[in-house]
């Protein structure tokens, strides 16, 4: 009986017409969502690979240069950037912090336009950069056209279409009692029919992916497990939404209103919902304007910056009196000591100023935490949400990621910021061998936890309500 059940399902399927457009212009869609996201990913690349060509060609200046200083074929008016000076460093070697996208980058777009992925490091970088924004569960959700969009918005509208009357239409045709007469229960038919149709949608949906991700070039096979994980929330997703749509059939309505009723439950889950959380996170974890700490910072820099310089040369070197002793054995002559008291003050300056803005730039990073952690919680009401936010992780575009970045390019400013320093305060002039052992900058999105185990409870507990439901319907309908 399955069998014929499964025959009937097919021919039923492949004669209407309007159910093959749709399929491809779904699959249209996938395809042009996923080259959209890879064109703005390649470019991103090519933006990066164009600041590290520009590095090496300033490392190579650099030496150029300073091998004609120190052989004396070259001479520099500016002392401030002479490659034998430490602070050449950090004009002409400026490190820079880059966010390296992942396999399957091309998914989803998170977060990754509104956060500069590309920016200088140095010892007066802002520490509350520009890419520090608040989150909330629509932030990911609405905007962007990529292969996260098409499946958190459409797929679940394609689910209504392909299911909303699978009930309802045997009732209108006159069907109902024959297909009633066969000996299989009218829930077993009408599950049987549901399963073949999402394994129809589910694969379908796999394999355009997949030759979608070929034709932007991402590797399938080296990418195996992220795919393996979104094909898991992806089954949950639209196992949901078949739910759903068999729920609503079980009330024993028109096709009308079912089709009325799935709508609205689309609208509830996927607008609704996203939309008061959002209010949600803003009223119960406010982070203040990233303006408000930023003019903290500022007074906090002019009230260190006030202090006289003797002063606080006095006070540093009476704690680190090391660095004397060190100064003292400089081969450096009247007029180069006069530039390095200049710039001993200038980062004894900036480490008082990172002292002193460090509980600010702590308090904002942990009310953003907070604030985070807290939407991450509240998102599991949406299943929308919910795996919109594990695509963006498996993208690695997530704030969990960003956040992942700031923190490690934070670490690597107060290491180059002290790396700079001590050779500032030693009266050290730059020698070659210094550059093999400069910081740095290293971003590894694999140490990110990426919430892939609460995404996959979510969608499940989300699928076992729904079911729930359908168990409690149907024994009222009698089912």
């Amino acid at each position: 009986m399955l069998s014929k059940i499964i025959h009937l399902e097919w021919r039923n399927l492949t004669s209407n017409r309007w159910l093959l457009i749709s399929f491809l212009l779904l699959a249209g869609l996938i395809l042009l969502a996923t080259l959209n996201r890879s064109y703005h990913q390649e470019a991103y690349l090519m933006k990066v690979d164009e600041v590290r060509q520009t590095q090496s060609a300033e490392f190579q200046n650099f030496v150029a240069d300073h091998d004609s200083v120190t052989a004396g074929l070259k001479e520099i008016d500016n002392q401030r950037i002479n490659p034998v000076f430490p602070f050449s460093l950090e004009v002409r070697l400026t490190p820079q912090a880059v966010f390296e996208p992942t396999g399957l980058g091309v998914l989803a777009v998170g977060q990754s336009d509104i956060h500069a992925g590309i920016f200088p490091v140095r010892t007066f970088s802002d520490p509350i950069n520009k890419a520090s924004v608040f989150y909330n569960p629509t932030t990911d959700l609405f905007g962007s056209f990529d292969f996260a969009f098409v499946l958190v918005f459409l797929i679940p509208l394609v689910v209504i279409a392909f299911s909303y009357n699978i009930l309802s239409e045997e009732r209108e045709n006159g069907t109902l009692q024959m297909v009633m007469s066969q000996p299989v229960s009218l829930m077993a038919f009408l599950i049987s029919r549901l399963a073949f149709r999402f394994l129809i949608l589910f694969g379908a949906l796999l394999v355009v992916l997949i030759l979608s991700l070929m034709v932007a070039g991402v590797s399938v096979l080296g990418n195996i497990s992220g795919l393996a994980l979104l094909s898991g929330f992806a089954a949950l997703y639209l196992l949901f939404w078949f739910g759903v749509s068999l729920l609503v059939n079980l009330f024993g309505k028109s096709s009308s209103f079912n089709i009325t009723a799935l709508l609205g439950v689309w609208v509830v889950f996927v607008l609704v919902i996203p939309t008061l959380l959002h209010v949600a996170v803003e009223k119960v974890h406010e982070v203040p304007p990233r303006s408000e700490a930023l003019v903290e910072m500022r007074n906090a820099e002019e009230e260190a910056m006030s202090l006289d310089r003797d002063e606080i040369l006095d006070r540093y070197f009476m704690d680190h009196p090391e660095f004397i002793e060190a100064a003292e054995g400089s081969s450096a002559d009247e007029q180069w000591r006069e530039l390095y008291e200049f710039y001993k003050w200038f980062y004894i300056v900036r480490q008082n100023i990172a002292e002193a803005v460090s509980p600010i730039v702590d308090d904002y990073y942990s009310r953003l935490e907070e604030q985070q952690e807290f939407a991450g919680r509240i998102s599991a009401f949406s299943p929308a949400v919910v795996l919109k936010e594990a695509m963006s992780s498996l993208a690695g575009t997530s704030p969990a990621h960003y956040n992942h970045f700031h923190t490690s390019t934070e670490l690597f400013r107060m290491e180059w910021m002290e790396t700079m320093r001590n050779k500032m305060l030693r009266e050290q002039f730059v020698i070659l061998d210094d550059l093999d052992g400069l910081p740095q900058f290293s971003y590894a999105p694999k140490d990110v936890n990426n919430g892939f185990a609460r995404a996959a409870m979510a969608l499940s507990l989300h699928l076992l309500a729904v079911c729930g439901f359908i168990v409690l319907f149907r024994k009222k309908a009698g089912l």
